[in-house]
């Protein structure tokens, strides 16, 4: 996917969450809106999904 090194991505999800973008529980990671979430797929990583 052309994704930076594991602790580039690690420190991007971190900095994510930490401004509640991103929400972190038992089940993993998801984004806290689905509108922010569609712009990230739309946007941000067209290839992934």
């Amino acid at each position: 996917y052309g994704l930076p090194a594991a602790s580039s991505v690690h420190k991007a999800v971190e900095a994510l969450v930490a401004h509640g973008l991103l929400l972190r529980d038992e089940r993993g990671i998801a984004f806290d809106s689905p509108f922010v979430e569609r712009w990230a797929r739309r946007e941000v990583a067209p290839d992934v999904g």
